[in-house]
């Protein structure tokens, strides 16, 4: 991973806490970055493999942070 991916990955996550629960689009996320749609959407991808967000595809869709339990 490289200081763009972890940055990018970083401001993903950030936007997502401070938007408590609700769906965000990948265009939301990417004008909130400045980047391309396409690379918040295979950012979302991996993390959503690795267990820390939700997405749901389609109209009305979106990405959330998963609730984490200890």
């Amino acid at each position: 991973m490289n200081n763009v991916q972890f940055a990018t990955y970083l401001h993903i996550l950030v936007l997502l806490e401070l938007n408590e629960g609700s769906l965000l689009s990948s265009s939301y996320i990417s004008e909130s970055i400045n980047i391309n749609a396409a690379i918040v959407r295979k950012a979302v991808g991996e993390l959503r493999q690795a267990g820390l967000v939700e997405s749901k595809e389609g109209k009305g869709g979106g990405t959330r942070l998963l609730t984490l339990t200890p």
